[in-house]
């Protein structure tokens, strides 16, 4: 598994993945030993040498140049469709069993991350590589993807709560401002009264 930089969220998934084209290119490209391996993905004729990349609605346009795996989106697909959909949901998680790992072994990488955004990248390239290695004697297993749903949906409730936070903040500095506003406007119109009552005072 590759761990590139990171990127903010508003980053498009198609502009992380050209980012980082040499790799994907290198690894894409099949091997000699790959070539006896049979290939029944799609498009396999169109790009005899290398392997497709499995990809989401976020990389529309990628097909263009790249070998690219959609998933098909409706509500009633063929049995074609469905049967590729499955074979794409296989696929899929095996990145999600990597990940359950990574988690399992490195708890910063299963929790909000609180330290500099400086040391983000060292951290988390340095985890993925150690769990890469780990991989090498401690295969995958199916409950490694149990784990990493579990963190994601950790990590959700988190970033939930951050939001619900936010927002009686938010509450909070509106009421205090509406509750100044009004304390001013009281107290202007107190000092105008004061005045008009001096005036008559005089007359």
């Amino acid at each position: 598994m590759n761990c590139t930089e990171h990127a903010r969220g508003n980053t498009p998934d198609i502009t992380m993945f050209r980012h980082n084209e040499a790799f994907h290119h290198a690894t894409r490209r099949k091997s000699n030993e790959d070539r006896s391996l049979r290939d029944v993905g799609l498009i396999n004729t169109e790009y005899p040498d290398e392997w497709a990349v499995l990809t989401n609605k976020g990389c529309q346009g990628l097909e263009q140049h790249v070998r690219c795996i959609y998933p098909t989106k409706g509500s009633n697909p063929n049995a074609a469709a469905a049967q590729q959909n499955a074979d794409i949901s296989s696929d899929r998680i095996i990145v999600e069993n990597w990940f359950g790992r990574l988690c399992g072994l490195w708890r910063i990488c299963a929790d909000k991350y609180r330290w500099g955004e400086d040391l983000y990248d060292d951290i988390f390239q340095t985890c993925a590589a150690l769990t890469n290695y780990h991989i090498g004697y401690y295969p995958l297993r199916s409950t490694n993807g149990d784990e990493y749903r579990q963190r994601q949906n950790r990590l959700v409730s988190i970033g939930r709560e951050m939001q619900k936070k936010r927002r009686r903040a938010q509450d909070r500095y509106r009421e205090r401002r509406r509750l100044r506003q009004r304390m001013l406007l009281e107290d202007r119109g107190y000092s105008e009264g004061s005045d008009d009552d001096e005036n008559l005072t005089q007359l």
